[in-house]
């Protein structure tokens, strides 16, 4: 039986399922983004993965319907940034959107020492959360703190920068400003590397400018604006917006269930090989997205090993 591809735009009874690749604009939270596209879509169920800052544009990926419950499996994805560091003062919110708290001389700066600093945060490297952060402590985010002109002691968090390429620097009076690519893991702030750039070479930095070019297996490429999407569901609805939850993982993830082990699903039970058809020919990776054999996703489930060779549902769609 040849596999079926599976339709991302609707999930079982009709209900739509899957993910808006949201570019965001600059100037909104995450939030009100998810907010927009609920009013466009008249769907309640819709949450983002990875908050994007307001002064940033870029990349956002939302889950649509029942497949917010796969947002566990999509919160450690690695991003992409393109981004400009203005050299030569500090503020608190750690970008331009802030109040300066220091001014520093730039005119001992050299583009050798620029490109040398960029290279020690290549790595693993450990960052202390700004105040102006979603960053809960005690579970109050940091910036409600902040704005109440409180600041709390925040433990530093060891995150993996993959690349940090310098593309461009620019010298001025009174700043210099430096744009820079980096592909980093999840939780790692772009503005707090910028700070800390600024302070290594002593004359202070912030975040200028922040774009979000990739979040897991999505990119620019990939995303459309709001007003996009509003006239796309307007003419195409579901179909014309939706992209399929497969598109999030392997194609070798993907595992068609027979009749007997839909049955079992509802039921909340462990599905074996005998109830996949075909049985995976390798070892599936968690999650392993179970389908029908009309392509509908019924569950995400873990894979089991002996004694069971089978599927554990964590997630049942239908």
């Amino acid at each position: 039986m040849d596999e079926p591809e599976p339709r991302g735009e609707w999930g079982p009874g009709g209900e739509p399922l899957g993910v808006v690749v949201v570019d965001k604009p600059r100037g909104i939270t995450s939030h009100a983004a998810v907010q927009e596209v609920r009013r466009i879509t008249h769907i309640k169920r819709i949450g983002h993965v990875g908050t994007l800052d307001p002064a940033a544009r870029g990349v956002l990926p939302l889950l649509v319907g029942k497949a917010t419950r796969l947002s566990r499996f999509a919160t450690g994805w690695e991003k992409e940034y393109h981004a400009t560091l203005r050299l030569g003062e500090a503020r608190d919110t750690q970008d331009l959107d802030g109040e300066v708290t220091f001014s520093g001389d730039t005119s001992n700066l050299t583009e050798g020492a620029i490109r040398d600093a960029f290279g020690h945060f290549e790595g693993e490297i450990e960052q202390i959360p700004p105040m102006y952060s979603a960053k809960k402590v005690g579970g109050v985010p940091l910036y409600k703190l902040a704005r109440k002109g409180k600041e709390v002691e925040r433990v530093a968090k060891r995150v993996r920068v993959y690349r940090l390429v310098v593309l461009e620097v620019r010298p001025g009076d009174p700043f210099w400003e430096v744009d820079f690519e980096m592909r980093c893991s999840s939780g790692t702030f772009v503005r707090t590397i910028c700070h800390d750039l600024g302070e290594q070479l002593g004359c202070g930095g912030v975040l200028a400018t922040l774009v979000r070019a990739a979040a897991g297996p999505y990119t620019l490429d990939d995303a459309i604006t709001l007003d996009e999407i509003r006239a796309r569901w307007n003419e195409g609805g579901a179909a014309a917006v939706l992209r399929p939850v497969a598109d999030c993982f392997a194609p070798n993830q993907r595992v068609v269930v027979n009749s007997a082990g839909h049955t079992k699903l509802r039921n909340g039970q462990t599905i074996t090989l005998a109830d996949t058809s075909p049985p995976p020919a390798q070892e599936i990776e968690e999650p392993a997205l179970l389908y029908s054999p009309g392509g509908t996703l019924l569950a995400v489930a873990r894979p089991l090993g002996r004694p069971v060779w089978g599927f554990r549902p964590t997630a049942v769609l239908s």
